[in-house]
């Protein structure tokens, strides 16, 4: 019997739940960022899926309801994120070797 814990299905059930509107944005961070922080043992995902699940994480502290003026660059609001979110979950999902070249290479145009 192998008990190994499957971290990459966990935090894939945790976004398809938020990306399938069964949690709100808050829950979503309530359930996805300590435990993506926490909870993920070193070494169990590899290099690719580290980058997408922490993307997806360090991005929430980029999110807020309604960005006032002193939050208007960088931030997304909560409509904006759920999108972006859902690009990136399908990019990395059909192709994360491709999805990883095009991280790298879009944080290496800034």
């Amino acid at each position: 019997m192998n008990n190994k814990v499957n971290y990459r299905e966990i935090l894939l059930r945790k976004i398809h739940k938020f990306l399938e509107d069964k949690n709100t944005l808050p829950q979503f961070q309530d359930e996805y960022y300590d435990y993506f922080l926490k909870e993920i043992p070193d070494r169990t995902l590899t290099d690719s899926e580290l980058l997408f699940f922490g993307t997806l994480q360090e991005q929430l502290d980029w999110t807020v309801e309604n960005p006032g003026e002193d939050r208007k660059w960088g931030y997304r609001n909560y409509q904006e994120y759920k999108k972006w979110a859902e690009q990136m979950t399908k990019a990395f999902l059909e192709n994360e070797k491709k999805w990883e070249e095009n991280y790298h290479r879009h944080m290496n145009s800034w």
